[in-house]
């Protein structure tokens, strides 16, 4: 019998073969990703985009320790800031923070813990760690102390709340951002397993259920900016000392995407005069704001403008200017 070699065609088969494997081994956590800084999660049907995206693919395990998204990101009515819920975690955007710490956990291990009557352990030196920083300070031990270490420590899941309890048929401790749980059925490796805080934490504020109603990969729902970018200029450089000036403002999310009834304003900077301040209508729903202004001056000069935009919390500058000539 001959040897047979596979042709091109039969090699692609195989390797098609190969991907549908991989992608059914892959389980829920497949999703698909556009150049636009979104993922969405087929699992839950929810969308993920911008900072919040960075934020999450940040670990190189966030299935393992923020599942899958369960709403899409949305202004918090209470609190004034964009938050999203996953399965262990909620998401929440501070703007006026610094730009690595932008993106914060909620600490929904202390909003949620019930003090628990703690479990008899014998805490040790060689295989315990004790945590001072919240009174009255408890150790983490074993294979949680294992677990906590190798996967970010205090800014992943906040300092500890509690020693061992027995809760839910599991032993488990609280921190302040999580909560653990000893599960020694499974395989090793995975005996150490985060809580779905995020989905208790949905329930117990009692959100709108309808933010968990799934949306389609091909139909992106609209979402709530988790930033806005500003851009400025003028329709005409270059100025005669007396004319019409139209400036133009387009304001935008962290997708690009126009942003709708921002407020916009603008100071005037001339030389030697005081500064002139101007409103502007709110940006339309392509995100743009326009205004046309006279000047009249008696020489050469170059006039800055100031631009001061406001959506929800955001509030944003930037600038430009024009030239004006004989």
């Amino acid at each position: 019998m001959k040897n047979v070699t596979p042709t091109f065609r039969s090699r692609w088969l195989i390797l098609g073969t190969l991907l549908l494997v991989l992608a059914a081994l892959a389980g829920g956590h497949a999703f698909a990703q556009n150049s636009e800084g979104r993922q969405y999660f087929p699992k839950t049907g929810h969308w993920v985009t911008g900072p919040f995206l960075e934020k999450y693919l940040s670990v190189p395990n966030p299935a393992e320790l923020f599942g899958d998204p369960i709403t899409d990101a949305f202004q918090d009515e209470l609190y004034g800031f964009t938050v999203q819920y996953f399965e262990k975690v909620r998401f929440e955007y501070h703007p006026e923070a610094a730009p690595d710490i932008q993106v914060q956990i909620s600490r929904l291990g202390s909003y949620i813990h019930q003090p628990n009557q703690p479990l008899p352990v014998t805490f040790n030196r060689s295989g315990c760690k004790f945590y001072p920083n919240v009174s009255p300070g408890f150790y983490i031990c074993f294979d949680f102390l294992t677990f906590f270490e190798e996967n970010g420590g205090v800014s992943q899941f906040g300092y500890p709340i509690s020693n061992f309890e027995s809760q839910d048929d599991w032993i488990v401790q609280y921190f302040q951002k999580a909560r653990f749980e000893w599960h020694p059925q499974n395989q090793e490796g995975q005996w150490v397993v985060v809580s779905d805080l995020g989905s208790q934490y949905f329930h117990i504020l009692n959100e709108n259920p309808r933010r968990l109603s799934p949306s389609t990969q091909y139909s992106i729902p609209a979402q709530a900016p988790v930033d806005i970018k500003v851009r400025a200029f003028v329709t005409r450089p270059i100025l005669p000392l007396s004319g019409l000036q139209t400036l133009n403002v387009i304001v935008q999310d962290q997708a690009n995407s126009p942003v709708e009834n921002a407020e916009v304003s603008f100071i005037l900077r001339i030389p030697g005069m005081e500064d002139r301040p101007l409103e502007m209508n709110p940006t339309n729903s392509r995100g743009i704001s326009r205004i046309q202004f006279p000047i009249q001056m008696d020489k050469p000069a170059i006039i800055e403008i100031l631009v001061t935009t406001r959506y929800d919390t955001f509030e944003r500058q930037t600038r430009t200017s024009f030239q004006v000539w004989w």
